[in-house]
């Protein structure tokens, strides 16, 4: 436990540090010590101490909780996505980026199960649909006050990385081996829906 907890600090420091940043180099600076005493760090051979940590999260925005929380079958742990980029887009797309990692992480392990809880039709049902996943994005540069209503979807130009990982995304939950049933309510409405499997509903044109 000791071993994957370290390697799962790792993990997340290469993942929060900026593009074409050393991690023995960023660690050197921000916690003071020797090149040599770091990589023994890197290599499991010391263990960073409690100050370390604390510097690290304070300074890439890890949750230390989560780390931990992660190899504890007792506990539940949730995230919140906070916006790393002062662009709309690039906030986007990082966000989804993650997600669709963290779906190729899991995607391969048969003891993987997706849940989900939500009041909306779940992203990932729909993400690999131009115009709804369109839709969704034209949304979000609303709300982040990037366009103006009225807006025309057929005249917004999407990036291709976006529509790219909007595809592999899907594809992704697609290959999960089980995905439990989802419910919606709504509470103006008063109707209630009880869905297939994500595996199951996938799949189908609509």
């Amino acid at each position: 436990m000791k071993d994957s907890i370290v390697n799962e600090l790792i993990t997340a420091m290469k993942d929060r540090l900026p593009p074409g940043q050393n991690l023995a180099n960023f660690l050197t600076d921000t916690l003071c010590i020797g090149r040599e005493a770091v990589y023994r760090r890197l290599r499991g051979e010391v263990a960073f101490t409690i100050d370390e940590v604390a510097q690290i999260s304070y300074k890439l925005g890890i949750s230390i909780d989560q780390i931990i929380g992660n190899h504890l079958h007792n506990r539940v742990t949730f995230d919140m996505n906070l916006l790393r980029s002062a662009n709309a887009i690039e906030s986007y797309y990082e966000i989804i980026d993650r997600y669709l990692r963290i779906f190729d992480h899991v995607k391969g392990d048969k003891s993987t199960e997706v849940c989900t809880a939500s009041n909306v039709l779940p992203f990932t049902l729909y993400s690999s649909f131009e115009y709804l996943s369109k839709f969704r994005l034209c949304r979000w540069l609303y709300h982040h006050g990037q366009i103006k209503t009225p807006n025309s979807l057929y005249g917004m130009v999407v990036e291709e990385r976006i529509i790219n990982v909007h595809k592999k995304l899907s594809y992704s939950v697609k290959n999960c081996p089980k995905t439990s049933r989802l419910k919606f309510w709504c509470q103006r409405e008063r109707w209630f829906i009880r869905y297939p499997s994500i595996s199951e509903l996938l799949p189908l044109h609509w």
